[in-house]
Parts: structure tokens; sequence; C-alpha cells
């Protein structure tokens, strides 16, 4: 397996950068948000009844305003992989030792933004090509489903309207769901831009987990960045332990769960391709050279 990329200096991006993910999760989380608050008034406009509002209407209005959400999950998701991508090219120069891109070619680095879009947007066939259209799809499908049961509730029970939409707001499209969204796509994105970067380097061959080094992360993350997971939880460690003990993966392959003591045992040989293992997961990866 490839050895770490370089320790000359640290290495750009060892941190993942966090605070510029955070920024991004945030301003991304707003943006959701208000669609999420545009999508309940249009799925249930004011002074719906029984009548006016049927499940089936309101499943009808979520899906005919389903691009609101699309595009809101792009540009989100669009800023962070070519950040990633980004970072990911600083990386390659940094292991080559050169900014001079160094038998790399800078149509290349054109190259890795387009793989970057293409695999977000698709081929361009039309909706369902990219990623963006597949969390689009698995987002409004989920809503769908509590849109359903919320209606059934409502018109069973005979409630107000005002108790509808609160039940839609408490989840459905609230702001706690916008986060959970931003957190975890903007970690896939970012990570997805880092590899499309590495692999059209022909240098990085492999890549390691990384994640903070804290109490506070779980089972599931702790073992794949190097953190011992004891019944207590997390146990921090050294830096250079947490490098050394981090799992490792082909650049095109998948990380295998290690388990350990606890919780943490009931993940031992799950796979993962890249973060997030998880939603709200903020894990990252780092490349690896021969």
């Amino acid at each position: 397996m490839a050895g770490p990329a370089t320790r000359r200096k640290g290495l750009i991006g060892e941190d993942g950068h966090q605070e510029e993910r955070k920024r991004l999760e945030a301003e991304g989380a707003d943006s959701l948000a208000r669609v999420f608050r545009r999508l309940l008034r249009l799925v249930v406009p004011p002074g719906s009844t029984v009548e006016t509002l049927t499940t089936e209407v309101a499943v009808q209005r979520l899906h005919e305003h389903q691009d609101l959400l699309r595009d809101a999950l792009v540009e989100m998701m669009t800023r962070t992989a070519l950040m990633g991508a980004g970072v990911g090219i600083q990386q390659v120069e940094q292991i080559l030792g050169t900014r001079k891109q160094a038998n790399i070619g800078l149509a290349n680095w054109d190259l890795v933004n387009q793989a970057v879009l293409a695999w977000l947007l698709g081929s361009g066939d039309g909706f369902g090509t990219g990623y963006a259209d597949g969390v689009t799809i698995s987002i409004v499908r989920t809503s769908e489903e509590h849109i359903r049961t919320a209606i059934g509730e409502w018109v069973r029970n005979g409630l107000p309207l005002s108790a509808l939409v609160d039940s839609l707001e408490a989840w459905t499209f609230s702001r706690d769901r916008a986060e959970m969204v931003a957190t975890t796509e903007v970690t896939r994105a970012y990570a997805r831009g880092n590899v499309e970067a590495w692999r059209a380097s022909g240098v990085v061959t492999g890549m390691s987990w990384r994640t903070a080094n804290d109490e506070r992360v779980c089972p599931i993350c702790a073992p794949l960045g190097g953190l011992e997971f004891s019944p207590d939880g997390a146990e921090p460690v050294s830096r250079e332990e947490q490098r050394q003990e981090a799992q490792r993966a082909e650049l095109d392959g998948e990380f295998q769960h290690p388990g350990g003591p606890g919780a943490a045992g009931r993940f031992q040989g799950q796979a993962f391709e890249l973060p997030p293992a998880h939603p709200r997961c903020r894990c990252w990866v780092v490349p690896l050279v021969d």
C-alpha cells in the first residue's frame, strides 16, 4: 500500500480545510432552509382545506417544484467539489515538489474540473444522470412519504391547518434537515473533488481516512480515522499515531472498517468508498503515493 504523500512542512489540506468547509455548510444550509420554506408554502398554500389539499395534490406540487431543491444542491456542491479539486491539485504539486506542474499539463486540470462537474451534473442527457439528480430524488422521495403521512393524520383527526404546517416544519422542511443535508453533501463533494484531481495526476495511488482527533468522534469514523474507540467513546491520540493507524485504500478502492471494542465492533468489515460514512459526517481523505 502507498505511503504518506509528504511530510515536508505538512501536507496541504491535512486538516481537511475544516473551517472553509464549515462556511460552505452554513451557506448551503441557509440556502436549503430557504428552499424548504418556499416548498412548504407551495405544497401547503395558506387557506388550504381538506377539499383542496389531498395527498396527491400535495405530492404533485412537490414534484413540480423539485428543481428549486436541485438548484440549491448544485450551487453548494459545485463550489465545494471544485474547492476539493483545487486542494487536490495543490497536493499533487506539493508531492512533485514544484509549482510548475512538471509532466502534468494545465489541460489535465481542466479535465479534472470537467470530471467533477460530470459526476455532479451528469452527461447532459436530462434529469437523473448526475449525483445532484440522485440526491434530489432521494430527498423528494423521503419528503413525499412524510407529506402523505402528515396529511393523512391531519384529515383523520380533523386538525387545523396550522397543525399540518407545524408537523411538516418539524422535520420534512426543517432547518435541522437542511443542516444535515448540507453537512453530508459538502463532505461528499469535497472528497470527490480531491479524488478526481489525484486520479488525473498519475502520481497518487491511494488515500488515507482522516477524522477529528477528539472524544466526540463516532464509532464508525473513529477507527477509520486512526482513533481508538473504547466503551467510553473515542480516545484522542497523537497526530503521528493517528496517521499510522488510519485506514488506507487504493485510489479507486474501498475502506474497510476495522471494528474495535464496544459500539465500533458493530461496523467491522463494512466498506466505505469515500466520506461521508454517515449523515452529518465531516471526515476527509488525504493522498498517498508509492
